[in-house]
């Protein structure tokens, strides 16, 4: 993907539950348009998106509906959270960008204008994940977590565990019981992520292979980067190819002395797709430089 234009987008999201216990997907697509907001953002963080939706037709306005304090039930009675899904990109490319469960969706008139918007972030089905387990005999803490997260509700990917700092095994057996999301945090001390349903632990010396290698003028850098507390911020056009933890080359032309590798530790995509607006659509990168990586995974997205 060398050329940014022709925006496009496919964005699902799931209906009410209902008699039979089943559910469909709602799926809307150019040329519609979509004003977005997603943020993505590593140590505990939940990612969040508010997506605005104009002038879809009744049906599909009602069949989106959900009031943020009620929670549907499935036919067994149990919490049936509503996922939603948006893929983004150019063209006939859109990688996906925002994967959770709907916060809420409501509708108004905006001047001429029927105006969907859309709530949701991934931390709805993993607040509600329980274990109880227990390990008879010694176990790392690596091997805690990847057996925890076989208990996360919501996760759609396999995890990426990196390697602890420490891994020597427990003395003894090991007994498990609450709140899965919080025994994982107390396992990694607050390095756990869900990034689009993947669970990710990654520490400072370690990060992931992404579709973005290069950040440069050619990819997208829009401006001179910004220095922060320990970290590094930078502007460029919408790209759809960033994942959380992965190492990236920052190649700035009017500030060569920052230019290094970092690790991605968070960012938001916001804008519009639209046939009919014109508007900007922009990703600000947050950029983390520990020293040097050690590569523990990929999923890198090409074109």
């Amino acid at each position: 993907m060398n050329k940014k234009f022709g925006r496009s987008f496919v964005l699902q999201v799931e209906t009410e539950v209902g008699a039979s216990g089943s559910s469909s997907f709602v799926e809307i697509t150019d040329p519609f348009s979509l004003q977005f907001s997603i943020r993505r953002a590593m140590m505990s963080s939940t990612q969040d998106a508010t997506l605005k939706l104009y002038n879809l037709s009744a049906s599909t306005r009602n069949l989106l509906f959900k009031d943020q304090n009620t929670v549907a039930k499935d036919k067994d009675g149990k919490s049936k959270w509503r996922f939603v899904k948006l893929w983004a990109g150019y063209g006939s490319f859109r990688p996906l960008v925002f994967n959770g469960q709907l916060r809420s969706a409501y509708s108004q008139r905006e001047g001429v204008n029927f105006v969907t918007t859309i709530e949701a972030n991934d931390s709805l089905s993993i607040g509600a994940s329980v274990s109880n387990i227990s390990f008879s005999g010694p176990i790392t803490r690596k091997e805690i977590v990847q057996r925890l997260a076989k208990d996360l509700k919501g996760l759609t990917e396999a995890p990426i565990i990196g390697d602890f700092p420490s891994s020597e095994k427990t003395s003894r057996g090991v007994i498990l019981s609450g709140n899965t999301w919080g025994l994982i945090n107390t396992y990694t001390e607050g390095r756990a992520t869900i990034d689009n349903g993947k669970l990710k632990v990654i520490f400072d010396d370690q990060a992931i292979v992404g579709g973005l290698p290069i950040l440069n003028a050619d990819t997208g850098l829009l401006s001179t980067p910004k220095r922060g507390q320990a970290r590094m911020e930078v502007d460029m056009l919408f790209e759809p190819r960033l994942t959380l933890g992965q190492r990236i080359e920052l190649q700035s032309e009017s500030w060569p002395a920052v230019n290094r590798v970092y690790q991605v530790c968070g960012f938001t995509h916001s804008g519009i797709i639209s046939p009919a607006v014109n508007g900007t659509c922009t990703t600000n990168v947050t950029l983390y430089y520990p020293g040097p990586l050690r590569i523990i995974g990929g999923e890198a997205i090409n074109q």
